[in-house]
C-alpha cells in the first residue's frame, strides 16, 4: 500500500490455528487446554442428520462432550441461538466446540456470550464491544471453506421479524482455537464448495480495497487469493483433491483474519440485505455483487485493485495501474462463470421492483462504513444492484 508516514492501524489474532488432516481428532486434548470439563457441540441440522462428521467430532471430544445442539440452520437467528444457550445450561457446559459453516460457529459465538454474562436473550448484546470481557471457551471446526468465521471477531445472526441481518462485534468474540481439518470438507457439494470459495474472495478483495486497510492484512488478503486462484476450480471439479481442499481452507482462515482486521465494504452490505430479504446463501450473494461493485470502486480502489494482479498470476508487465485493476475484475468476472453458481440476481429470482428497498437497506448496514468510496444516497447502491441484476 506504499509508505505512508501518518499510517496508524492495529491488528487483532487471539485464536490459535491447528491445521492438517485428521487435526479435529486433537479436539478431546485442545479442550483440555483451555480446561473445558464439559463441552456443548453445536452444529446444524444438515451434517448432524446426514452426514457422520458430527460422530467423528463427537468420538474425538471423548467424556469431555456434555451434549449436542444441532438446531442450526443457515442464516441462523436470534431464538435458535437463545435455544443454544438453554441447552448448554441444561447440559452444565462450561465450553463450546462448533462444527459446520459460518451458521453453527456464528450461533456458538452467541451462546458464548450469553453465558460468559449470564444473559439470555443475544438481543441484548446487539452492537459493537457489547460483551467486553474473556469469554468461556470456543473451539471452531470450520467444514466449509469460506466465512473465515473460525477466526472474526463478527457474528451474524438474522432478526426474522424485521428480516434483516444483525451484527454482535466484540474483541473476545473470536473463537480461542480453530482446527482447519481438510478432510472434513471433502463431502462438500460443488454448488456450495462455489459458493463458500467466492465467499473468501470476496472477503480478501474487500480487505484489500477497505480504508482500514494494512500491510498485515494486505499480506493475508494477497495470499488468500493466491491460494483461491489456484485452487478453488480445482475443489469444484475434483472435490477429493485433499491438497487443494487445504489450500482452499487456509485462503478462507487467512482472507478471515485479514477483514476481522481490515473490514469490508458495499458488497457485504448489499450480500447482507439481499440474503436476509430472499433466503439466497451469503456466498451466491456476494459472488453476484462483487464486480460490479468493484467497478462502482473504481475510481478509489485501482492502485489497490493493481496489487492483487501478481498474486492471481496476471503478468503485469509495466502496464498501467487502471489496465491491471481492470483485468482484475475481468478475473472475478471469468472465475465467476466457470462456477456452478448464479451470476445475476435475476437467476436467483429477485424481481427488479425490490432493487430500491434493498437500496434503502443496504445503506444502513454497518459493512458499508469502511467501503473505499462514502455511499450515502441509495440511488447510488441502486445502480450496483441494477447492474448485478
Amino acid at each position: 500500500m506504499g509508505s505512508r508516514e501518518n499510517l496508524k492501524f492495529s491488528f487483532l489474532n487471539p485464536t490459535k490455528i491447528v491445521f492438517g488432516h485428521q487435526s479435529s481428532s486433537r479436539l478431546g486434548e485442545e479442550l483440555k487446554a483451555l480446561g473445558v470439563k464439559r463441552a456443548l457441540l453445536v452444529t446444524d441440522r444438515n451434517l448432524h442428520h446426514h452426514t457422520k462428521i458430527p460422530e467423528t467430532v463427537a468420538r474425538a471430544a471423548g467424556d469431555l462432550l456434555g451434549g449436542i445442539f444441532s438446531e442450526v440452520i443457515p442464516d441462523s437467528g436470534i431464538e435458535i441461538v437463545n435455544r443454544g444457550a438453554a441447552c448448554a445450561r441444561e447440559f452444565k457446559c462450561d465450553g463450546l466446540i462448533s462444527l459446520g459453516g459460518g451458521s453453527s460457529i456464528d450461533t456458538a459465538k452467541g451462546i458464548s456470550a450469553l453465558l460468559t454474562l449470564n444473559q439470555t436473550d443475544i438481543s441484548s448484546l446487539l452492537g459493537f464491544q457489547t460483551v467486553g470481557r474473556p469469554m468461556i471457551p470456543h473451539i471452531s471446526i470450520p467444514t466449509t471453506a469460506g466465512t473465515g468465521s473460525e477466526v472474526t471477531f463478527v457474528a451474524v445472526f438474522k432478526n426474522e421479524n424485521l428480516g434483516r441481518k444483525i451484527l454482535i462485534t466484540d474483541d473476545h468474540l473470536h473463537p480461542q482455537t480453530a482446527i482447519l481439518d481438510p478432510g472434513l470438507t471433502l463431502a462438500l457439494p460443488p454448488a456450495i464448495t462455489a459458493a463458500t470459495g467466492m465467499d473468501a474472495a470476496c472477503h480478501a478483495i474487500e480487505a484489500i480495497h477497505s480504508r482500514r486497510a494494512n500491510p498485515i492484512t494486505d499480506g493475508l488478503a494477497l495470499q488468500a487469493l493466491s491460494l483461491i486462484s489456484a485452487n478453488l476450480l480445482t475443489c469444484v471439479n475434483d472435490g477429493q483433491n485433499l491438497g487443494a481442499r487445504g489450500n482452499q481452507l487456509l485462503a478462507s482462515t487467512l482472507a478471515g483474519i485479514a477483514f476481522s482486521n481490515a473490514f469490508v465494504g458495499v458488497v457485504h452490505a448489499l450480500a447482507h440485505t439481499i440474503g436476509a430479504r430472499f433466503g439466497i446463501p451469503h456466498g451466491v450473494a456476494n459472488a453476484i455483487c462483487l464486480a460490479p461493485s468493484m467497478r462502482y470502486n473504481l475510481k478509489a480502489a485501482t492502485p489497490r485493485y493493481a496489487l492483487i494482479t501478481a498474486a492471481i498470476g496476471i503478468p503485469t508487465g509495466g502496464r498501467p495501474e487502471t489496465e491491471l485493476a481492470q483485468k482484475v475484475i475481468e478475473w472475478v468476472e471469468k472465475l465467476l462463470s466457470q462456477l456452478p453458481i448464479p451470476r445475476k440476481l435475476r437467476d436467483v429470482q429477485i424481481p427488479p421492483e425490490a432493487l430500491p428497498r434493498l437500496a434503502e437497506e443496504a445503506l444502513t448496514d454497518s459493512s458499508i462504513y469502511t467501503n473505499p468510496i462514502k455511499i450515502t444516497d441509495p440511488a447510488e447502491l441502486e445502480k450496483i444492484l441494477r447492474e448485478a441484476w
